[in-house]
């Protein structure tokens, strides 16, 4: 029974990505890739913009040797905590 919970901040997937958001923003999506276990960055922080959290639009930064695109990624917190 598998069920798609893209708007929620339970799941394991969105906490793991928020974390390392706040904890390293601006960061890369090659990094954010790394440190959460390769899940797919760029639908996870959808998911996290669902739920309301203030995430601007990604910056194009260049591409990997592979060719896969890079994104530095920032997060707005509230209250302006770091």
């Amino acid at each position: 029974n598998m069920k798609h919970h893209g708007g929620s901040l339970e799941t394991k997937r969105n906490a793991r990505m928020l974390e390392a958001l706040r904890r390293y923003a601006p960061v890369s999506s090659l990094y954010l890739q790394q440190i959460t276990g390769g899940v797919a960055v760029g639908s996870t922080i959808a998911d996290l913009r669902k739920c309301g959290v203030n995430i601007p639009p990604a910056e194009y930064v260049g591409k990997t040797k592979d060719g896969n695109k890079i994104y530095l990624y920032d997060i707005i917190q509230k209250g302006g905590e770091i």
